[in-house]
């Protein structure tokens, strides 16, 4: 089984989506992404907003006060390269709504 970001294709400035970036899967996503110099964006509630950032995320967003797709289609209205999902359900089909194209891992 391929890495998320070898199966992604993940490269050097791009920009991904982590859901739950303060969780196990997500927090090692998050370091792997910003050490192959993603720009990155994950999601968590605000209590963890400062760990996720020390992990390496860029921009973290509370998804229980906003929609994700709200403030990633803001600030990258062409959308993103990638998205990491780790929470299943709605976010898997949420996630492919800020996608440039069928990225969702």
């Amino acid at each position: 089984m391929a890495i998320p970001f070898e199966a992604g294709s993940l490269k050097s400035g791009q920009t991904v989506l982590i859901h739950a970036g303060a969780g196990g899967v997500g927090g090692f996503a998050v370091q792997l992404a910003k050490y192959t110099g993603a720009h990155v964006i994950s999601t968590g509630l605000l209590r963890n907003h400062e760990f996720i950032r020390r992990l390496g995320a860029d921009e973290v967003i509370d998804y229980s006060l906003v929609d994700f797709r709200e403030i990633v289609r803001t600030k990258f209205p062409q959308g993103i390269d990638l998205a990491f999902d780790t929470v299943g359900g709605d976010i898997f089909l949420r996630s492919a709504d800020v996608l440039k194209m069928a990225a969702v891992w």
